[in-house]
Formats: structure tokens, sequence, C-alpha cells
């Protein structure tokens, strides 16, 4: 079971950014008035924050003897804290309306 979900974490490390970057360009084109600057830098940072942790965590659960190592686990969990606050500042910045639409 740890082996499939190591794969698909992955698989979606992989697919994330590409999928996020052609629905900006999508977006970028049709936009009629310039996009926040704060909404872009984030999306662009969970762009690359997401998929590190993913990617890395599905290595680990494929090796777990990666766990053992502490920069490893270090790089693991900023990742994935760098990814979450992302989440977070993009939520709010949808709350209040400073988004691209």
């Amino acid at each position: 079971m740890s082996t499939l979900l190591a794969i698909a974490l992955i698989l979606f490390g992989l697919a994330y950014p590409l999928a996020v970057l052609v629905r900006l360009n999508r977006t970028l084109t049709r936009a009629s008035r310039p996009p926040a600057t704060l909404y872009l830098v984030t999306q662009l940072l969970l762009t690359g924050a997401l998929p590190v942790g993913a990617i890395l965590t599905g290595a680990a659960l494929l090796l777990p003897r990666l766990w053992a190592n502490g920069p490893f686990v270090a790089l693991v969990t900023a990742a994935w804290v760098m990814a979450a606050g992302c989440i977070v500042l993009l939520w709010l910045l949808r709350v209040r309306g400073r988004d691209i639409r």
C-alpha cells in the first residue's frame, strides 16, 4: 500500500507544476486587468514547494532509511510547511477578493 502511495505522490509531484503553469498561462492571457503580484508570487512558490515535498515524501516512502538523514527530514518538513503556508495565504487572498479574478 505504501508503495502505491509513494508512486502516486511522485507522479503528482511531476504533473502538478505543469498543470498549474498551463492554468496560469490560460488565465493570464485572458485577464482583463493585471493580477495581484502577491497572488502570482504565492502561486508560483506553491508550484515549487508542493512538488518538492510530494516527490521527496514519495522517495522516502520507497526508501525508509532516508528518514534517518537529518538534512533530508528538514528539507521535507520545510517544503511541506512552505506549501501549507502558501495554501493558507492563497485562501486568505481569495476570501478577501484580491486574487486574479
